[in-house]
């Protein structure tokens, strides 16, 4: 299907008391970057955003109809995303703006997200859908009494990552399997990156500071092979022969100073930490939640 270039990627509908989940939806969508190796018309080479979203900021209870400004902001939208709760499903306005944008032809472009309540039910307490949703309109822009059922995307049940990621692929007609790999296999280089650009950091603190402290030469070789290990995300194990790493053993028998303790700490905790990175337990038959424990 071809898509005329319009001026937003999306319409954000919602009830201004889901402004708060709507701010975070807008800003996590407008700073998305399409992963390399996915080819998308209609996006800056450079940054490869995805494109502006229209969210409309002013409060309209004491307005009668929808505005010139909201309606032209509609008609040069490619899609529309419907923040859904039992609050939108009772706005006057959410259903407006879903009822025109589906008078456009577009009714295939409307996109739903659940933050409360729960689709279909009927009953105006827990009822997410607006009128205009969960009805036909039919070729004179009249809604009907002829049910729809659209795809809901429940960010109650869906971490947030991948909900973007599925929203994505359905404003750009996308294959989500594929997003989904690529989105994740960046993050995990992104993660890396962290951890080595930490960890060389950490390395060239933490002999600059020993030199100064004046330790052995036998000791500034441990907490550089203890250093090294960190670089290469392979802590060492915590053994009856090795109960502690130098650092904090240095720390224990107080041959440093306040600031060299701080750093030693700093050192050893950035070893165990990087496991919450995702990037893999260090290999070992003793689980990492046992050496943590045994360290402490």
């Amino acid at each position: 299907m071809t898509h005329e270039h319009k001026r937003f990627r999306a319409f954000i509908s919602y009830s201004q008391k889901d402004k708060a989940h709507t701010r975070r939806l807008h800003k996590a969508l407008e700073a998305y970057r399409i992963p390399r190796g996915i080819n998308v018309t209609g996006i800056d080479p450079k940054t490869r955003r995805i494109g502006r979203f229209f969210r409309d900021d002013d409060e309209m209870g004491a307005v009668s109809h929808l505005g010139d400004a909201l309606r032209g902001a509609i008609a040069d939208s490619e899609n529309l995303i419907v923040v859904c709760s039992p609050e939108a499903a009772q706005s006057k306005w959410v259903n407006e703006e879903v009822l025109h944008f589906k008078r456009t032809g577009r009714a295939e472009n409307i996109f739903a997200v659940i933050v409360n309540g729960m689709p279909n039910t009927g009953d105006p307490e827990t009822e997410c859908f607006p009128p205009a949703l969960r009805f036909h309109v039919d070729d004179a822009g009249n809604l009907t009494d002829v049910p729809v059922e659209p795809l809901g995307l429940d960010l109650r049940k869906e971490p947030s990552a991948s909900l973007r990621a599925r929203l994505v692929a359905g404003l750009l007609r996308l294959n989500f399997d594929d997003l989904w790999r690529r989105d994740r296999r960046r993050a995990r280089a992104a993660r890396r990156w962290t951890v080595a650009l930490a960890s060389a950091t950490i390395v060239i603190v933490a002999t600059v500071v020993f030199s100064v402290f004046g330790v052995g030469q036998k000791d500034l070789e441990e907490s550089r092979a203890l250093s090294l290990s960190l670089l290469l995300a392979r802590p060492p194990l915590m053994t009856k022969t090795t109960k502690a790493p130098f650092a904090f053993r240095s720390c224990q028998h107080g041959r440093v100073g306040r600031q060299a303790r701080l750093i030693a700490g700093t050192v050893f905790w950035l070893i165990y930490w990087r496991s919450f990175l995702r990037v893999g337990c260090p290999s070992s038959t003793v689980p990492c939640s046992a050496r943590v424990s045994g360290a402490s």
